[in-house]
C-alpha cells in the first residue's frame, strides 16, 4: 500500500506544478535551457537525421543579460521587438547507405512542418508560423543563422529558423515555458513518414533549483518527492 501511495504521489506531481521562484535571466544556465529546448524525433531511423530547437524569449533574455558589450537600452529594444514571438529551428537530412547527407531546403521543411501546443487544460491549440515577419524580426533571424552555422558546422548551414506567433487571440502568451504544457513539432520525411519532437513545460532551467530530502534534484513540476513521497 505504501508503494502504491508513493507512485500515486509521483504521478500527481508530474501534472500539478507548484509555485516556485523564477531564476533571474542572468542566472538561467544556457546549457540547461538549450538541452530542454532541443530534441530529435525518436522514430527518425538510421537513414534520416532531424533536430528541432525551440528558441524561447527567455533564451535570448539570458544571452543578452550576460553580454557586457550591449547597452541596457539596446537589450531592452531587442527584447521588446521579439516579445510576442518565438522561434523554431529545424534541420533534416536523408542519409545514404554510404553516409552522405542530403539536407532538406527550407521549403521542403516548412511544407510539412506542423506545430501544436497542448495547454494545462489538455486543449490542443494550433501554433502558426509567421511567414512575413517584420523587418526587425527578419533581421534578427538573419543574424542568428551565422551563429548557428558556426556552432554546428555543415549541419548549421542547413538549419532553418522560422518565426512563431507566440500570442493567442486574447494577446496572452501561447507557448509559456513557465506553465504546464506540451509543445509538439511535427515533421515529415520525403518518404512521407511522420516524426514528432515534444517539449514539455514548465522548463526546469527557468526556476531556482529545489532539492529533495535525499539530496537529489527535484523538477519544478513536482509537488512531492518521488523517492520519499514528502511534499516539496
Amino acid at each position: 500500500m505504501k508503494y502504491l501511495i508513493t507512485v500515486a504521489l509521483f504521478f500527481s506531481a508530474l501534472t500539478a506544478a507548484q509555485a516556485v521562484d523564477k531564476r533571474a535571466y542572468q542566472d538561467i544556465p544556457i546549457s540547461a535551457i538549450m538541452s530542454e529546448t532541443q530534441g530529435e524525433p525518436l522514430n527518425a531511423g538510421d537513414s534520416h537525421i532531424a533536430l528541432a530547437w525551440w528558441i524561447t524569449y527567455e533564451y535570448w533574455a539570458s544571452i543578452f543579460a550576460r553580454d557586457p558589450n550591449m547597452t541596457q537600452q539596446a537589450k531592452d529594444e531587442v527584447l521588446k521587438a521579439i516579445k510576442g514571438y518565438s522561434f523554431i529551428g529545424v534541420v533534416q537530412a536523408d542519409i545514404s547507405m554510404f553516409g552522405a547527407f542530403d539536407f532538406y531546403n527550407e521549403q521542403q521543411v516548412i511544407d510539412h512542418l506542423n506545430l501544436q501546443y497542448k495547454d494545462d487544460q489538455n486543449q490542443t491549440l494550433p501554433v502558426t508560423i509567421n511567414k512575413q515577419p517584420n523587418n526587425d524580426i527578419a533581421l534578427m533571424v538573419a543574424q542568428i543563422k551565422p551563429i548557428v552555422e558556426a556552432a554546428l558546422g555543415n549541419m548549421g548551414s542547413h538549419f532553418h529558423i522560422f518565426v512563431i506567433n507566440d500570442q493567442d487571440k486574447q494577446g496572452s502568451r501561447l507557448l509559456n515555458p513557465y506553465e504546464n504544457g506540451e509543445f509538439s513539432v511535427h515533421m515529415k520525411k520525403k518518404s512521407g513518414d511522420a516524426m514528432t519532437v515534444k517539449f514539455e513545460t514548465p522548463l526546469d532551467s527557468l526556476f531556482v533549483p529545489r532539492i529533495c530530502p535525499n539530496g537529489k534534484a527535484a523538477h519544478v513540476s513536482w509537488v512531492y518527492c518521488p523517492w520519499s513521497g514528502e511534499k516539496l
